[in-house]
């Protein structure tokens, strides 16, 4: 089941009472979607009063008819309604006079993992070589090196298809007594919480994530829960893709150690539906959690889609805008279309054509500059249509066969009708077709005088491209994925180390040759990379696309906010840029190709200022105790603390090297000293005999419990009492 939890609330009101608001404006894959009796969940706005503060390069007018709320699904008397009222469909919504207005509903759209291709080889030995080249050429390891990073203190946030956890290459290494008995060397994953969006399989004590009402969250999932009878976190990565993914940055090898980009970061992982509501919440959730631990974040988005205007502005960008600051970094895959005809744009007046071969369900949305004066003619199916500025007509329905042209506003936020006041507004349209397969859609555009107008293929572009036949021809340029195209998001686009080294991937997407800021922001290598496969750890895939290339990145942040947790992301950007490798292949200014340039990880970190971080008090509990396993019987050790940590030494050379709120150690007898790190890098010693600390610069607050504690009390009861009597006998004589 596919969850559409996410940031708008529709209010549906009985057909009898009231009157019919003319001012409701339909995404035209709401009326597809209905047309198909599917019934799905969608967003809105609605007018409200309130004044909004400048957003990037956007000004909103006073009384900016914008509201974000919840979402609902569509009723079955509404969605009958619909069908009736196609023509019309603001018929079938009521309000009281009381209510705001209802200006827009639009059907959430589904991003996709930005890999071109995966290989599964043999070697894994080889592999490991292999994998290096790519740490080799960022200059990963030397970064680490000089500047003494890893990533720890730093949370790195994955929204993808899943995570395989329970990897021997992303686990962390245990040593005690359990380990010398019963061979179990791994403990916790380095994915310390996991959000499945799609798994509400409660049976075994997992529940949904505090502030969300659905999915499964795992909390500082073990491999040591199953050797002890616990139940271990059921998420598993389906695909393969997420797994991939997180392994460049989070990998080590038993023998060769860091492999990944920044290895001592704790992850947090978020299986996603892809849909953008749960794109967002997943965000949402990542920044929240890292909050929470008093962490800076970056989040990487190897996803992408091709909907809205291209330019920050989509209703998607501006919802995840909201969540960026200081220590709060997104990156994007910049995309993998600059080869795949999804993208027509330029200059043009009078009469054009654009040709788009419908391979399957296919939706391409056009923008123009707002009031453009501009009208379309679409011939398809057998069909001929024209439509201007507020008309939608419907070219074919033919159950299941469907197919709309829309000029109402509903490509992906209707401008014209929510009172901006920025110079770059547009008007969107829309042809959307489905279940007509092997045709061709030939749209013309009149445009009076001279106009700039772009098209995309917003749905996936194996349904449907454009030819080469009409007057407008494909280019790659333009062909950033949303949400790369925001101006604060980092776009990631890839170049070959492999086949081409050096050189561009063919399919790395570009941005435009004019536009107000760089995209992509950055490039870094893209194929052939080496990574986690879906299955098991007895091979590693090969992939490549952007979304190789953007991990390296999001890791080489994770460096940076490391040495500085306040950064933002022009602050990360320009670092970004200063440092980026330029050389004949890249050309030496920057341009929508290459961004700025090869990323480098070394240049980019000596750019960052560092800033020493604010120690917080910490409450740190521990119990001691014992357990029989097998026969004989242990000295446990289970510490606690509100902040994740590691177990770095625990006498005899025993540790626990993984982030995790709660540790359970097992002895032959209880160590003297434990020494504990914890997230944010703060080191301290544990006397477990004493129940003190090593204070130093602590700010932590212990607290005990032992076999020791209640003879050390009686002592001190006697003592005070034997004290007490003593005072008394001497104030009498």
């Amino acid at each position: 089941m596919i969850f559409l939890k996410a940031i708008f609330i529709l209010f549906f009101y009985s057909l009898e009472t009231y009157e019919v608001n003319p001012k409701i404006i339909f995404d035209p894959l709401f009326i597809m979607q209905t047309l198909k009796g599917e019934k799905k969940k969608v967003w809105i706005t609605k007018k409200i009063n309130s004044n909004f503060p400048k957003i990037g390069n956007l000004t909103f007018a006073p009384q900016f008819p914008l509201l974000i709320l919840e979402e609902k699904e569509i009723e079955d008397n509404l969605l009958q309604c619909i069908k009736k009222e196609i023509k019309n469909p603001q018929n079938c919504f009521k309000y009281t006079k009381d209510d705001e207005d209802i200006v827009y509903i639009r059907f959430p759209r589904k991003l996709r993992p930005l890999t071109e291709e995966f290989s599964t080889p043999q070697d894994i030995k080889r592999l490991f070589t292999k994998i290096k080249e790519s740490s080799s050429e960022i200059g990963a390891k030397e970064a680490r090196d000089v500047f003494r990073v890893s990533g720890k203190g730093v949370a790195i946030g994955i929204i993808d298809t899943g995570i395989r956890w329970n990897s021997d290459f992303i686990t962390y290494k245990i040593r005690d007594s359990i380990t010398r008995d019963f061979g179990s060397s791994k403990n916790f994953s380095k994915i310390a919480l996991i959000w499945d969006q799609e798994n509400e399989n409660y049976e075994n004590g997992f529940t949904y994530p505090s502030g969300f009402t659905y999915g499964l969250e795992c909390k500082f999932p073990s491999r040591r829960d199953s050797f002890f009878g616990k139940n271990e976190c059921p998420h598993t990565d389906k695909e393969g893709h997420g797994s991939h993914i997180t392994g460049i940055m989070a990998m080590e090898e038993e023998n060769s150690g860091e492999i990944g980009v920044s290895p001592s970061a704790l992850f947090i992982f978020v299986a996603s539906s892809m849909y953008e509501p749960d794109v967002i919440e997943a965000v949402k959730y990542i920044f929240s959690r890292a909050d929470e631990f008093k962490l800076p974040a970056v989040i990487n988005i190897s996803l992408g889609g091709h909907f809205g205007p291209h330019d920050g502005t989509s209703l998607f960008e501006m919802e995840l805008k909201k969540f960026l600051g200081k220590g709060k970094i997104i990156v994007a895959a910049a995309g993998n279309e600059a080869n795949k005809n999804i993208h027509i744009g330029g200059k043009f007046s009078g009469t054009v054509s654009a040709v788009v071969d419908v391979r399957g369900d296919c939706e391409v949305q056009f923008w123009f500059p707002l009031d453009s004066g501009i009208s379309l003619k679409v011939d398809f199916f057998g069909n001929s249509s024209e439509v201007k500025k507020g008309e939608r007509k419907i070219l074919v329905d033919s159950h299941p066969k469907i197919a709309i042209v829309d000029f109402g506003g509903g490509a992906d936020f209707p401008f014209q009708y929510l009172g901006y006041s920025f110079s770059n507004s547009k008007e969107g349209a829309v042809f959307a077709s489905s279940e007509i397969f092997g045709h061709q859609a030939v749209i013309w555009l009149n445009i009076p005088g001279q106009k700039r107008i772009d098209g995309w293929i917003s749905s996936d572009p194996s349904n449907c491209s454009f030819l080469n036949q009409g007057d407008i021809k494909p280019t790659p340029e333009g062909t950033i994925s949303v949400p790369g195209t925001s101006q604060d998001i980092i776009a990631v686009g890839s170049y070959d180390i492999s086949s081409e080294k050096g050189n561009l991937s063919r399919f790395s997407s570009w941005g435009f040759e004019e536009s107000e800021f760089i995209k992509p922001n950055i490039v870094a290598p893209g194929e052939i990379i080496y990574s986690l496969c879906p299955n098991d750890d007895s091979a590693l895939c090969g992939g490549r696309g952007t979304s190789q290339s953007t991990p390296h990145v999001s890791g080489a942040v994770a460096l940076a906010l490391e040495r500085n947790p306040s950064l933002t992301p022009s602050e990360i950007i320009q670092a970004l840029c200063s440092g980026a490798k330029k050389d004949d292949f890249t050309g030496y200014q920057a341009n929508n190709k290459w961004g700025c340039g090869k990323l480098y990880i070394p240049s980019f970190l000596s750019s960052i200022t560092p800033q020493s971080k604010p120690q917080r008090q910490k409450d740190i509990n521990y119990e001691t105790l014992y357990e029989k396993i097998g026969g004989k019987k242990y000295a446990v050790l289970s510490i606690n603390s509100q902040t994740p940590f590691r177990v770095i030494s625990a006498g005899n050379q025993y540790y626990d090297m993984g982030w995790s709120t709660k540790h359970e150690l097992y002895f032959d007898s209880f160590p003297q000293n434990v020494e504990i790190e914890f997230a944010d890098g703060e080191i301290k010693k544990l006397n477990i005999q004493t129940g003190g600390i090593d204070v130093g610069t602590c700010g932590c607050f212990v607290s005990g419990k032992n076999a020791l504690f209640p003879f050390l009390i009686q002592i001190l009861l006697i003592f005070i009492a034997t004290r007490i009597i003593m005072i008394l006998f001497e104030r009498r004589t």
